[in-house]
């Protein structure tokens, strides 16, 4: 073979390689799995029959192309997500709180706006919470001492200990139905007109 012609085979192997790499990015993005080795004609196979079984479970989207998000639209996509409320119920673990009703909690990051609410303790038909104040409750431990009978050298002698157990026990409830949305918005009207 000629100079000419390992160039010409470089290069188009070379495309072949950045072409695997386009699709396997698409793939990826639409949410198709696939092993790293597959071959190109494989992968544009699972994608066909994945965007084929999308459209066959939504028909309004028709063969239109999924664009890939831009930096401010993952922004608001990440956005919504955080800001999605989360039906709970809080019971406070930390001892130090025994005997508080609830907390105000602050969380945010540097795409998100601070969000503060208070959030109360013990509720018994729950209380929605962004999702990103969730998972930083989730996230909470409080410490927890307690003292520990050692042996030593002089005998048996009591030491303090610490131990970290998580802040609060969190129960997600299931998001209220039409007829409980309904009724909650009732009686907020009706309170709202007593004050």
């Amino acid at each position: 073979m000629s100079d000419l012609e390992n160039q010409e085979v470089d290069q188009a192997a070379q495309m072949a390689a950045m072409e695997l790499d386009s699709l396997k990015t698409k793939a990826t993005m639409l949410g198709v799995k696939f092993h790293p080795s597959i071959s190109y004609e494989k992968l544009a196979e699972k994608i066909k029959e994945h965007q084929a079984a999308q459209d066959a479970d939504n028909p309004q989207t028709g063969n239109a192309e999924v664009a890939p998000l831009s930096a401010s639209g993952k922004i608001k996509k990440m956005r919504d997500e955080a800001l999605a409320l989360v039906r709970i119920n809080i019971v406070c673990m930390n001892p130090a709180k025994r005997e508080w009703n609830g907390e105000i909690i602050t969380v945010g990051n540097r795409n998100l706006p601070t969000q503060k609410k208070f959030v109360p303790f013990n509720t018994t038909d729950g209380y929605h919470v962004p999702k990103i104040m969730y998972d930083m409750l989730v996230a909470r431990e409080c410490p927890v001492f307690y003292n520990e009978r050692v042996k030593t050298a002089m005998g048996f002698q009591n030491v303090r200990r610490m131990k970290r157990i998580p802040e609060f026990n969190i129960t997600v409830l299931p998001p209220l139905t039409e007829a409980e949305l309904k009724e909650l918005a009732r009686q907020q009207a009706a309170a709202a007109g007593r004050e």
